[in-house]
């Protein structure tokens, strides 16, 4: 009888850790499933601080440069693959650590100055990628101040509200710098091609703005939704301090300044 209790609890034993393997390894594929399902992306990134004025090349063999793989909707449009094509040129502004590398982040030194000296206390430089529709068709210029409106989908709805007003514009692309000297290679947009053109001849639609650090993390989230940025450009003079910000955020059914009486009706 002794003999039969301690064969049961050897095979109970046994079946506990055979069942605590299965989980382990169901997890683990579950994990692994997870995963595959987010597209990842090479992208170069600063693996530490890099200061204003730092030539492409130091910058490269220093191994402040360094690719790594994250999910592609949290990286904004354009943002380089590979450090190809920095040697010759120096970072426009400081860049954060693990601050993503775009074509604006590198520029000839005739067009570098050091942007780190103008920034307010308590701002930061960051560059938002934006088309002509949706930048006030390339009118924008450094010295300008741009407020920025956000369309994002929350649930089933489509909203948009001013994420903020009158943010101090840094720069504009890069407009002066020989197409033989400017990186190429870029992550590729969400229809699947890579704005190489853009990089190569100077892109105006990459504007440089100055932001507190919440702000920043308020602009990367947006692009992490993939919302729709567009930029409006403010008069002269802008306080953005009296700026009163539209309480009602605009969506499907408060669209139009009119009751939609046939929608109402339901189409009847």
């Amino acid at each position: 009888m002794r003999n039969w209790r301690v064969l049961t609890a050897a095979v109970a034993a046994v079946a506990a850790v055979l069942a605590a393997v299965g989980v382990y390894f169901y997890l683990n594929k579950a994990d692994q499933r997870a995963e595959s399902k987010v597209a990842q992306v090479p992208v170069l990134v600063a693996s530490q601080p890099i200061p204003a004025g730092t030539s492409g090349a130091t910058a490269a063999q220093r191994g402040w440069l360094t690719t790594k793989k994250v999910a592609r909707d949290a990286v904004p449009p354009g943002t380089l693959t590979s450090s190809t094509g920095l040697n010759n040129l120096v970072a426009a502004y400081a860049i954060d650590d693990g601050g993503y590398i775009t074509p604006g982040a590198f520029v000839q030194s005739t067009q570098q100055n050091d942007t780190s000296t103008t920034l307010d206390k308590g701002y930061e430089a960051m560059t938002v990628s934006v088309d002509d529709q949706h930048s006030v068709a390339g009118f924008v210029s450094p010295g300008d101040r741009v407020s920025m409106i956000v369309s994002v989908r929350v649930g089933q709805k489509m909203v948009t509200a001013y994420l903020m007003p009158g943010i101090k514009v840094l720069g504009v692309g890069a407009t002066t710098v020989a197409t033989n000297t400017q990186p190429a290679a870029a992550v590729p947009s969400g229809d699947n091609t890579t704005p190489t053109t853009q990089a190569q001849t100077g892109n105006k639609g990459l504007i440089t703005v100055e932001v507190t650090p919440h702000e920043a993390e308020q602009i990367a989230q947006s692009y992490a939704l993939n919302s729709l940025i567009y930029l409006t450009l403010d008069p002269t003079h802008f306080d953005p301090k009296s700026f009163k910000t539209p309480t009602e955020i605009v969506e499907t059914t408060n669209l139009f300044d009119q009751p939609l009486t046939e929608l109402n009706k339901g189409g009847k």
